[in-house]
């Protein structure tokens, strides 16, 4: 562990976490939060053992609806108020089908915690809210952003690589304070999907 640590400063990156989709902090099943619980607290003592900073937040989605939205909503926040070390590093993200964004930033504001924007998401359900209000949620931390694109197969599937038309309207959205907002790409070609992007980009204007 310490010599990954040490690893670790050799590099000028930015490390975050997302559990998959069976951490949930507002099932109706007092096993399953437990759980995400004991999920979330192994992450967050292992970023803490790595020496990751206060940008190494660990982001969830808001959970299911289970018919009542507002209840479970209630119940996300209750999970969290009672377990006040996830504020420490969590961070909740809209999701293509249940939560939009004006919905979890708006919550995340509330808890004091960082909320994760993705626009792909976005496209697919949308809603309106202020920029500066996701700005603000971050606090001293950097802001972070994820950018995808339309993949083949089932409903958000994420694509192979980014297209340049979903890039701009990342851009349309936020201008200029991009350059202070960490963009992660999601897409399956990895490193590729970023050089084919930064082709399509050059010369641009922004």
């Amino acid at each position: 562990m310490e010599a990954t640590k040490e690893r670790l400063q050799d590099f000028d990156i930015r490390i975050t976490q997302h559990p998959g989709q069976y951490t949930v902090l507002n099932s109706l099943h007092t096993m399953i939060i437990e759980n995400s619980l004991a999920e979330l607290k192994a992450s967050f003592w292992l970023f803490d053992t790595l020496g990751i900073d206060e940008n190494g937040i660990i982001l969830i989605h808001g959970g299911g609806a289970y018919g009542d939205k507002e209840s479970a909503l209630q119940r996300l926040e209750e999970t969290i108020e009672a377990n006040s070390w996830l504020k420490e590093r969590l961070a909740l993200e809209n999701d293509e089908k249940t939560y939009s964004a004006n919905e979890i930033l708006p919550l995340c504001s509330h808890l004091g915690i960082p909320f994760v924007f993705d626009i792909y998401h976005h496209s697919l359900n949308q809603s309106v809210f202020n920029v500066e209000d996701f700005l603000a949620s971050y606090k001293t931390r950097r802001a972070k952003i994820h950018l995808s694109s339309k993949g083949e197969g089932k409903f958000g599937n994420h694509g192979d690589l980014i297209l340049k038309e979903d890039f701009l309207a990342l851009y349309e959205m936020f201008g200029e304070r991009l350059k202070n907002i960490d963009i992660m790409l999601e897409a399956k070609a990895k490193e590729k999907a970023i050089e084919k992007l930064r082709l399509d980009i050059q010369g641009a204007t922004f």
